[in-house]
């Protein structure tokens, strides 16, 4: 993960080793303002820093089907 030195935007990688059934797939964040929204270019939400440094981004929902080996980059831009 790479976050802008002014904390407006972000580049996640996401990838899957082994997927496991029915289990979400959270990645939690780092160094992201708190108190900013983000905007996901991949699925269109927009969460604060807060939540996704503290819960995460679930890659089980809203990014296709996820296989063994399946991989993502997520831009994230401050709203």
């Amino acid at each position: 993960m790479y976050v802008a030195p002014d904390k407006s935007e972000a580049l996640v990688t996401f990838a899957l080793v082994r997927h496991e059934i029915d289990r979400p797939h959270y990645v939690r964040l780092a160094g992201l303002d708190p108190d900013k929204q983000y905007r996901d270019n991949v699925t269109g939400r927009v969460l604060s820093g807060k939540t996704l440094m503290s819960v995460g981004m679930n890659f089980a929902s809203g990014y296709g089907r996820l296989l063994d080996g399946t991989t993502y980059v997520v831009h994230l831009e401050q709203v």
